[in-house]
């Protein structure tokens, strides 16, 4: 993974929807209606690509959380 950058992928529906759904927890009964699904949860992964944490970014404690844990991890060294 490159700090700084956006890594996107396309494919098939089937496989971006279990994708979206198995792996970036999105729930996908709620479409905007234009093909495209939002989640407002965000998924902390370390370097090696594991979660450390999901978080609902609606919710300004667990966006607290979410901050503390990132420095959390920068000090660590597994960021």
């Amino acid at each position: 993974m490159v700090s700084g950058k956006w890594r996107l992928l396309t494919g098939g529906r089937d496989t971006i929807f279990s994708l979206a759904r198995d792996s970036y927890f999105v729930d996908l009964e709620e479409s905007t209606g234009d093909g495209f699904f939002h989640s407002e949860t965000f998924v902390l992964l370390d370097a090696q690509r594991r979660i450390r944490g999901v978080y609902n970014g609606t919710l300004e404690f667990e966006m607290k959380q979410l901050i503390q844990d990132i420095g959390t991890l920068l000090s660590a060294g597994r960021a």
